[in-house]
């Protein structure tokens, strides 16, 4: 245990045990515990392949997912993502990575997948992604009443949740979690909370502390989160909005030299607007995502951007760009590495943004991204580029447990989606 670092080998007197933590391809947050007494056993730890494709409502292995009854992968602990969880105070957490029997990097590890993402980006341009998460969610009492009926932004919103966001923003800060905004958003009981942008891996795992420590201090207060993206026909949906900028050798290059159309950063936007319709399988990854997409509903469902244009699916700030069509019951490390390769992708193409959008999207004059799951994983399917940087076991693994999906999904109505994804997420 070399590689542990002291202050956990210290704590045994304050600590039970240690959770491996993992994001399947569902986004279900997976962990298994090892007793502080039995350290060593983490490292190595035994995973079954097939748990790492299972559907989000039950442990059903995909046909064709190329994963089945034989076979496991051993958990590499990440020491530096160490940390203790304020809500369960005897337990440590530890994001790490998985790999085969060999030691060699695993395929379907989303975790690893984004770390060579960036390292690609590192390695070919000098490339650093920074990303940072605007956070919506929907908070109730136990027994389903709405915690909050205020409006947008109104200032009562804030003091109806005064006391759990106090215990919220305690246990993100002691995780090294920092918020900056929150405010009520427009639906009964809907939350938003935007967390400081880092680099991308570290966001991803900062997104999945934020999900795990709302869930958590909510419990304590006996109120319910979810996540999903609609809830009802009716309601505001809730989406996972994604900030990007990319830096070289610590400058923001939305900040410095050529803001031209054809400069990096813009080639980078132009890059992911191009791969959106298939980027839509991995971001919007429900048959209920869909129903949060809409035009007229700020979600971005037409394949534009603007400048500061809420309706565009990409819209862009003045030091970042945002996607708007993400949600989170999207796997963030996948999410997050396609994202990346897309805009590589468009920088190595020169590919050029068209002209900004400076209205309010509509048919025919803007092309309407993908209105199903069905749609947008067809696109996905036949994205050769998103294939060759996936490899052929992740691609066909994410694909099958889709495709599942859609199948056991077919005909759902909204109602009888919440009624078996809402404790999911």
């Amino acid at each position: 245990m070399a590689d542990v670092p002291n202050w956990i080998l210290e704590s045994k007197d304050s600590t039970q045990y240690v959770r491996a933590i993992w994001n399947d391809m569902s986004n279900l947050l997976r962990s298994k515990a090892v007793h502080i007494n039995q350290l060593g056993l983490l490292n190595g730890l035994r995973q079954v392949k097939a748990s790492f494709v299972l559907p989000a409502w039950e442990d059903t292995v995909p046909p064709d997912s190329g994963v089945g009854a034989v076979g496991e992968v051993k958990f590499v602990p990440d020491w530096s993502t160490c940390r203790r969880l304020p809500y369960c105070e005897n337990h440590l957490s530890t994001f790490g990575t998985f790999v085969t029997e060999e030691g060699e990097p695993w395929a379907l590890c989303t975790r690893t997948f984004l770390i060579k993402a960036l390292k690609e980006a590192e390695e070919k341009l000098k490339l650093e992604i920074k990303v940072g998460f605007e956070e919506e969610f929907i908070v109730n009492f136990a027994d389903g009443r709405p915690f909050d009926e205020t409006t947008y932004c109104d200032s009562r919103g804030l003091d109806n949740a005064s006391t759990f966001l106090t215990d919220l923003t305690d246990a993100l800060i002691k995780q090294g979690v920092q918020p900056y905004i929150f405010h009520s958003e427009a639906a009964q009981g809907q939350l938003e909370m935007s967390i400081m942008y880092d680099n991308a891996l570290e966001a991803a795992d900062n997104h999945i502390r934020f999900r795990s420590t709302v869930h958590a201090i909510a419990r304590k207060h006996n109120l319910k989160v979810n996540f999903m993206p609609k809830l009802s026909s009716t309601a505001i949906g809730s989406g996972l909005h994604c900030h990007i900028s990319i830096h070289r050798n610590g400058e923001n290059l939305f900040e410095m030299g050529d803001q031209t159309l054809s400069s990096e950063p813009y080639q980078f936007i132009a890059g992911v607007l191009n791969h959106l319709p298939s980027l839509l399988a991995v971001l919007a990854p429900t048959t209920n995502s869909y129903r949060r997409i809409q035009p007229h509903t700020w979600s971005g469902a037409y394949q534009c951007w603007g400048r500061g244009n809420r309706e565009a699916a990409i819209r862009l700030l003045d030091n970042n760009f945002e996607i708007k069509t993400s949600d989170a019951t999207s796997n963030v490390y996948l999410g997050l590495g396609l994202i990346i390769y897309a805009g590589l992708d468009g920088i190595v193409q020169k590919r050029k943004l068209p002209p900004a959008t400076v209205e309010d999207p509509e048919e025919p004059m803007f092309k309407r991204l993908p209105s199903s799951l069905d749609e947008s994983l067809g696109i996905f399917s036949k994205n050769i580029y998103f294939q060759s940087v996936m490899g052929p076991q992740l691609f066909k693994a994410y694909t099958a447990l889709k495709k599942f999906e859609l199948e056991a999904f077919k005909g759902k109505s909204i109602e009888e989606e919440v009624k078996i994804l809402r404790e999911k997420f």
